[in-house]
């Protein structure tokens, strides 16, 4: 049996401020989820959300959330101090199910504390959870410089550009130290050096927030490239960080000793 959208709105009630469902227990539910989904976004204006018990579950509750046209849920249980968010239990279930990404937890948890404040919703928000969302939005509006079509294009070719131009150096910089020095390690000091120096230069980006640099990092992620949608804060700071750091050493440190081979010092 297939429920109409009059059958998932009857299954939504409340019990003076507080939202309930019987949603779990309506007949095709799950054989009927993305139809359901669409009818409850339908029921939401864009930006609300709705913290509802579930009355199959009373130790259970869900959160959904529209944004534009997507429907966003979790569902989260009772701990010892409340009803508890949780970010990984989101994920987006309208138009298809796929998984939220950090800047739209963040959008979520601000919407949340504001209806927690103003609603008395029994809904637990971790402290550093919510700093942490605050700083996201806040770090989102500084990298909010919207581009043109072919300033976009031409971010992610210079990405592309930095991000295999090692590959391609590999030899050239081998082939230059060798030919201008003409010593056995004279092509191994070029070819440290030039891994120093691309790392150098992929800290410099980090620290200056420059967007191919940002795009280089989704590229090396297997995600795509976003370069007029910048949230510095979704990526990882081992990535911005650490990779340059691994670069920096392992060129220095080969900097150094093919110098001191080139000096004689060492064999």
């Amino acid at each position: 049996m297939t429920p109409t959208k009059q059958d998932v709105r009857n299954a939504f009630y409340q019990i003076g401020r507080e939202h309930h469902t019987t949603l779990t227990t309506l007949p095709g539910f799950e054989d009927a989820k993305p139809f359901v989904f669409q009818t409850i976004m339908e029921m939401l204006a864009d930006g609300e959300v709705w913290f509802v018990h579930d009355d199959a579950t009373p130790e259970a509750a869900f959160i959904f959330y529209r944004r534009n046209d997507g429907l966003m849920m979790a569902y989260i249980f009772r701990k010892e101090n409340g009803f508890e968010f949780v970010p990984e239990a989101c994920i987006w279930v309208h138009p298809q199910k796929k998984v939220v990404q950090p800047f739209e937890t963040a959008q979520l948890l601000l919407v949340l504390e504001a209806n927690v404040r103003f609603q008395g919703i029994e809904l637990h928000l971790r402290s550093a959870e919510l700093e942490k969302a605050k700083r996201l939005i806040g770090q989102a509006k500084t990298d909010a410089v919207p581009l043109s079509a072919r300033q976009a294009r031409n971010v992610k070719v210079l990405a592309y550009g930095v991000y295999y131009s090692l590959l391609v150096a590999f030899v050239p910089l081998y082939l230059l130290g060798f030919v201008l020095y003409l010593h056995p390690y004279s092509g191994v000091l070029s070819l440290c050096f030039g891994l120093f120096l691309y790392g150098c230069y992929l800290l410099l980006g980090a620290l200056l927030r420059f967007r191919h640099i940002y795009c280089l990092y989704q590229n090396a992620n297997h995600l795509p490239m976003t370069p007029e949608d910048v949230h510095w804060n979704t990526l990882n700071r081992s990535d911005y960080y650490g990779v340059p750091a691994v670069f920096m050493v392992m060129g220095a440190t080969g900097t150094v000793l093919s110098l001191l081979a080139f000096a004689g010092i060492i064999d």
